[in-house]
């Protein structure tokens, strides 16, 4: 069975970790991979782990620190200096049974000091990671339908969403060390019109892909939409934002790159041989440039996975 991208990151200097599924039957099998990028665009393994309960579903870095997600419901906390990251990265140095469902989202906070993760469990996690030691600060059913997608909206606070439609922005400065709340009312909760599959927060606004494109929201603003990006033709899964680029992976099998400060013309497009479920950018803000993977294989039987450079 050809594996599946699911997600992506970059993990410092020329190499990018990315989490992949396959599956066969009603068994997932999956693994996480650390990848060079050549100057050529073209990527050589540097590391392998199949250590995963079912497929990587997604994975996220911190300082020193990598965190995939399973289809087990599991977290893999890894071992990883960006410095050097082939010498430094482990298999994985703890491993938490964090949710009842697979694990849809991980993410780190922009100064890594909290992660969290979401599920088909409807639930959300905080915790804070140090030393690849995990803290649970508090837990909450964050929606009523599976949750699809996270992104931090500022250093204390995320925004979520799922197949619910909603869209809801909690802040961790409530937290207490045993519980986080929501985002005191007004403009805590957007109810969207559609699941939200991906979702990239730049500023005060929030990307959410979506059914038949990207809705872009304020929470200030209300429930409408300030801006619509369309001209897909199947569900928009994969967004990031690098200031005013946001890049977006589609189930149409194109990856592309608006502009929002120029009426969201697009600068950058690509094409995968299927479904795109991952867009990410390079981490050093000096260069511009991302990749993008995808549920399909090259000819040589390789990972869908592209580096694109503006």
């Amino acid at each position: 069975q050809d594996m599946q991208v699911e997600g992506a990151v970059h993990c410092g200097g020329s190499y990018w970790a990315v989490a992949c599924s396959s599956l066969t039957g009603t068994t997932w099998d999956g693994g996480l991979s650390i990848f060079q990028a050549n100057e050529d665009k073209t990527f050589a393994a540097a590391h392998q782990w199949h250590c995963h309960d079912g497929g990587v579903s997604c994975v996220t870095a911190g300082k020193n620190t990598l965190v995939s997600g399973c289809v087990g419901g599991q977290l893999h906390i890894h071992s990883l200096n960006t410095s050097t990251p082939t010498s430094s990265f482990t298999p994985a140095v703890n491993v938490v049974n964090a949710h009842q469902g697979p694990v849809t989202a991980v993410a780190f906070n922009p100064s890594s000091t909290l992660l969290v993760s979401a599920s088909h469990d409807a639930k959300i996690h905080l915790y804070n990671i140090s030393d690849s030691d995990e803290t649970l600060l508090g837990s909450v059913y964050g929606h009523y339908k599976p949750i699809l997608s996270l992104a931090w909206f500022n250093d204390a606070s995320f925004v979520s969403g799922g197949r619910d439609g909603s869209i809801k922005l909690w802040d961790t400065r409530a937290n207490d060390a045993t519980k986080f709340e929501l985002v005191s009312k007004p403009n805590s909760e957007i109810s969207g019109k559609q699941q939200s599959y991906a979702i990239s927060c730049r500023g005060e606004e929030v990307a959410v892909g979506e059914e038949d494109g990207i809705s872009i929201y304020d929470f200030r603003k209300g429930s409408e939409a300030v801006s619509r990006i369309t001209g897909f033709k199947a569900p928009v899964k994969a967004l990031s934002y690098f200031k005013d680029l946001l890049a977006i992976g589609s189930d149409d099998g194109s990856t592309k790159v608006v502009n929002v400060a120029d009426q969201n013309k697009v600068v950058y497009s690509a094409v995968h041989t299927d479904f795109v479920r991952t867009v990410t950018w390079n981490s050093d803000e000096s260069k511009e440039e991302y990749i993008s993977g995808g549920w399909g294989v090259r000819k040589d039987d390789s990972l869908d996975v592209q580096l694109h450079t503006l």
